[in-house]
């Protein structure tokens, strides 16, 4: 698997979303780089830092949608726990299972890309729509 690139047409258009995004980015490819080279114990370690950085993202993103008035804020935090649910599953069975490699990498890469795509999208929306330009 190559490596996990968030493209322009990916950025919400809020700073610290983005830079937090990119951030998660970087973590999953620390841990498809760990898993090529067939460090499991690396790729394990990164997964639990992945737990920790998204739910300070996920509180942080609700922060700040709820300060912008976005109206699906309630919504968007009800996927967060679904994520972030899949998430410790994943997470517990890596640990469990010592590291199931590419598997639970492709899993974290699915949830982050879900919530990326599929929830982010629409507060990149509400962004433009108020003509936020941070």
């Amino acid at each position: 698997m190559g490596k996990l690139i968030i493209t322009d047409a990916l950025l919400i258009g809020h700073k610290r979303i983005d830079e937090e995004h990119l951030h998660l980015a970087s973590l999953i490819n620390t841990g498809i780089e760990a898993i090529s080279t067939d460090a499991k114990i690396i790729c394990a370690g990164t997964i639990d830092e992945i737990v920790d950085k998204l739910e300070q993202h996920f509180q942080s993103e609700e922060q700040i949608m709820t300060e912008f008035g976005y109206a699906d804020t309630e919504a968007h935090s009800a996927h967060h726990i679904e994520c972030f649910n899949k998430l410790l599953s994943i997470d517990a069975r890596c640990e469990r299972d010592n590291c199931l490699g590419m598997d639970c990498l492709m899993d974290v890469v699915s949830m982050f890309v879900d919530d990326l795509l599929g929830a982010d999208m629409g507060f990149k929306g509400h962004l433009q729509a108020i003509d936020y330009r941070g």
